[in-house]
């Protein structure tokens, strides 16, 4: 169940990822920017660079979220397990 769920995180993952630089590059029209020749190939890096760093900062949200959603769980003790004690020594 472990790895079956982390496969689905894994995929889920990049599909996102895909969908965020696809949908960057095609609003900030990297179609028309190739079409402009020689001089437009910096603007062509600039567009790529803004919707790499979308989707790293799409990551960066997701990961506040989840942190957010840990600090706030409940400690649950496992049952039927006695809780260690630790030495002072």
């Amino acid at each position: 169940m472990l790895a079956f769920f982390r496969s689905l995180g894994g995929l889920l993952g990049v599909t996102a990822s895909g969908a965020i630089l696809a949908h960057q590059l095609h609003s900030h029209g990297v179609e028309a920017v190739s079409a402009l020749g020689a001089h437009a190939a910096t603007q062509t890096v600039d567009v790529y660079r803004h919707a790499i760093a979308s989707v790293f900062g799409a990551g960066a949200v997701l990961l506040l979220v989840g942190l957010v959603f840990l600090l706030f769980l409940p400690e649950l003790p496992l049952e039927g397990h006695p809780a260690t004690v630790k030495d002072d020594q």
